[in-house]
C-alpha cells in the first residue's frame, strides 16, 4: 500500500517522496516534500486492516504526536479498514 502511496504523491508533483523502512519508521510510512523543499511537507501512515477493523483513537493519537515532532504540514492517515464518523475529529482534540 505504500507504494500505491507514494506513487499518488510523485504523480501530484512533490519533488522528494520516501518510503520509509518497515521497522524504526516511528509512524512514518511515506514522507512527501514540495518541489521547494520545505513549504510543504506531509507524513502518511498506511494501515493495512481487515475491512470490519476500525482505526482507533490510540493509533490516531500517536499519529498527530508524530505530525507535531516532525514538523509536517499535514498529515494523512490511509486505511484499507473503516473509520467511524467523527473518530479524526474526536483524536485530534476536545
Amino acid at each position: 500500500m505504500e507504494e500505491l502511496i507514494a506513487g499518488a504523491y510523485k504523480l501530484a508533483g512533490f519533488s522528494s517522496v520516501i518510503i520509509t523502512p518497515k521497522s524504526g519508521d516511528h509512524g512514518r510510512d511515506v514522507i512527501a516534500t514540495s518541489p521547494d523543499g520545505y513549504t510543504v511537507r506531509i507524513l502518511d501512515q498506511a494501515k493495512k486492516y481487515g475491512p470490519d477493523k476500525v482505526v482507533g483513537y490510540d493509533a490516531i493519537r500517536a499519529f498527530i504526536m508524530v505530525l507535531d515532532a516532525d514538523r509536517a504540514t499535514r498529515g494523512f492517515l490511509t486505511t484499507t479498514g473503516i473509520k467511524r464518523s467523527g473518530e479524526l475529529a474526536r483524536g485530534a482534540g476536545p
